[in-house]
């Protein structure tokens, strides 16, 4: 067998050890673990509240609220077993 014969085995072997099934039945790669991927939002998620005014308006937040319970009500519970802020 030649090398970039032995090179592609390789890399399609990798590629198929990463795959997974998400909760939707979807086949997928995964090239990190959740619990990582979670942490990695968490902190971008704490950057913008810390560069992001809070909303005044109570109307806008009202609303704001509206879809955020409409969404986290379909949406599976976070990785970790946090809740949605």
């Amino acid at each position: 067998m030649r090398k970039s014969q032995k090179l592609f085995f390789a890399a399609a072997l990798s590629l198929l050890s990463a795959c997974e099934t998400t909760p939707t039945g979807r086949h997928q790669l995964q090239f990190l673990p959740d619990r990582d991927v979670a942490q990695m939002g968490n902190a971008a998620y704490a950057d913008i509240k810390k560069k992001s005014p809070t909303a005044k308006d109570d109307a806008v937040s009202r609303y704001a609220q509206c879809v955020v319970r409409a969404v986290t009500a379909v949406v599976p519970k976070p990785v970790g077993g946090e809740s949605w802020n």
